[in-house]
């Protein structure tokens, strides 16, 4: 089978927001509103012309219903401006509509689900997941209802399909999750309601798009083949994990610091083929239930109460959801992690014992730029400089110093954080300065 396009999570929004961001701007100009006001304000001028030669409002105001109704038929209605937005509204929705679908294939726990959702919230679209394999085709259909005065069986549609967009939404997003999971009945009922845009009885309203997901045949878990004119309607991507986004992720969604920690060491040090087993180790092979996925992960940030009541369950919970490899490689990080000195005193300029070990040296790393990223000072980044990073810069072990410096560049690569960094800590700046030719694409 040909390989799919492979893309991250990230470069999958972009797309999907592009594409929707150029149809939303469809607006009408400003002298398409300048004109159509300017017509509704000559059609008020003269209906106000037309009541003072009846004799006034008062007298409008007392004429008999079918007199107003007569009357009202020689008035113009201003609803130029009105008519233009709805104009342009309707250019909108056939934009929507003609807007293919798209099908996000990739292992399970990977995030599919999750980036539909996001692309419908980043748009101010509705969004609403269909699980396929848990209903059958006549779900999609609907209930047959009799109509007694026809003499006919009508189809009452799901409740779970969009009746219309809800207000203040933009639009909507159908997601048929599962969709190669689903039996070929499902799939021929998804298949109509992909191609027209409708099924049985049930239309889908306008503006609203339909994707789909699934998992990988490859992954062994239930699949049937997609049926080819079902498979054409789709633009197919695979969804690849990449740690630093899912890092970005993780700290804008405030996830427990102890698993960003956890992950992005793994990342610094080894790069990502060994962090595909720290963030993502599936193996179709394996019989292990538990195994670590970003959706996985995850779950075990929600664990964080757990780990300060019963330390011992809480790790029982964790091997429990990303396996017993990932679980037991986590919990000797934080047992690591809890005897090393703490961040903030480090941060503040104490004084602290700097442990030997060199795996302790890159937990360091970790944990004072979290703590930077939580309780954000200026302060905090001029003491890493001297109170960390000094201590390995020009020694054997340069590489801490150049790593850390690296992680703290990372971390603020966008918005106002690094201008601030750079520019109003020059303990940060000269360090960076010396070593520009190590840390790679530095420039100032």
């Amino acid at each position: 089978m040909e390989k799919l396009q492979t893309i991250t999570i990230k470069e999958f929004k972009d797309i999907i927001n592009t594409l929707l961001k150029s149809i939303n701007l469809i607006q009408p100009s400003k002298d398409d509103l300048k004109k159509a006001r300017t017509k509704d304000t000559k059609n008020r001028k003269y209906n106000s012309k037309l009541i003072e030669e009846l004799g006034g409002q008062e007298v409008f105001d007392n004429l008999s219903n079918n007199e107003k109704a007569k009357f009202n038929k020689t008035l113009r209605k201003p609803r130029f401006e009105e008519a233009t937005h709805y104009k342009y509204h309707n250019i909108r929705m056939d934009r929507i509509r003609s807007l293919q679908s798209f099908f996000l294939h990739g292992a399970s726990g990977i995030g599919k689900s999750q980036a539909v959702a996001q692309v419908a919230e980043d748009n101010n679209f509705a969004f609403i997941d269909v699980r396929l394999p848990t209903i059958d085709p006549v779900d999609l259909r609907g209930i047959p209802v009799p109509n007694k005065e026809k003499g006919v069986a009508e189809w009452l549609p799901a409740g779970f399909l969009p009746q219309s967009t809800p207000a203040g939404s933009l639009g909507g997003i159908i997601l048929l999750d599962e969709l190669n999971s689903s039996p070929p009945s499902v799939q021929a009922a998804a298949y109509q309601l992909t191609l027209d845009k409708k099924v049985g009885e049930y239309k889908v309203p306008d503006g609203w798009l339909i994707f789909a997901a699934g998992n990988r045949a490859i992954d062994r878990g239930v699949t049937y083949n997609i049926p080819k004119p079902l498979a054409n309607r789709f633009t197919h991507f695979e969804i690849v994990h990449d740690v630093p986004q899912w890092l970005t992720w993780a700290r804008d969604n405030r996830l427990d610091p102890f698993v960003i920690s956890f992950i992005s060491l793994g990342f610094s040090r080894q790069g990502t083929k060994i962090t595909q087993s720290y963030l993502h180790n599936f193996d179709a092979e394996s019989p292990s239930l538990a195994y670590a996925t970003p959706r996985s992960w995850e779950f075990v940030s929600n664990l964080q109460p757990l780990r300060d009541v019963n330390i011992k369950a809480y790790f029982a919970a964790v091997r429990g959801t990303v396996g017993k490899e990932a679980g037991g490689m986590f919990e000797t990080f934080v047992m690591h992690k809890n005897d090393l000195p703490n961040p903030k005193d480090v941060l503040e300029g104490k004084p602290f014992d700097m442990p030997e070990e060199i795996d302790s040296q890159f937990v360091m790393i970790s944990m004072l730029i979290e703590t930077i990223n939580q309780h954000f000072s200026l302060d905090y980044v001029n003491n890493f400089v001297k109170s960390f990073l000094a201590q390995f810069e020009s020694t054997p072990r340069a590489d801490i110093a150049i790593l850390g410096a690296k992680e703290l560049l990372a971390r603020f690569s966008t918005g106002s954080k690094e201008d601030r960094i750079i520019d109003n800590s020059p303990e940060f700046l000269q360090f960076c300065m010396r070593n520009a030719k190590a840390i790679r694409g530095f420039e100032y």
